[in-house]
């Protein structure tokens, strides 16, 4: 399946939805690439969410962004299963700042 805006802004679409399909018995993933990208892999410049997200706000199993959410979580604030940055929560934290979690790791502060 696959969305793609009218609307595009400095050439990227505004909203931008793929994700996979079965062809020939074989999964192919799909990438989405827009300021607003939702697929198996997203890469959007506000928003993304997917198996692997990067863009400024991310949701995914892996995310990597300004503001991660996700199974591994890589961001200035990080929230996931395994999380890295600045300001982290989770089941393991490691970060410069502030970390929170199960196990927490950094340099400043820490909560575990």
């Amino acid at each position: 399946m696959e969305y793609r805006s009218n609307l595009s802004v400095l050439g990227l679409p505004l909203i931008h939805v793929a994700t996979g399909a079965i062809a020939g018995g074989i999964y192919r993933r799909r990438v989405a690439m827009g300021w607003i990208a939702v697929g198996d892999a997203a890469l959007g410049i506000f928003f993304s969410c997917g198996g692997v997200a990067l863009g400024s706000i991310s949701v995914g199993g892996a995310s990597l962004g300004v503001l991660s959410l996700g199974g591994l979580a890589l961001g200035a604030a990080a929230v996931g299963g395994l999380a890295v940055g600045v300001l982290a929560l989770g089941g393991a934290a490691c970060v410069w700042y502030t970390a929170i979690g199960g196990l927490a790791v950094a340099h400043d502060y820490e909560a575990g």
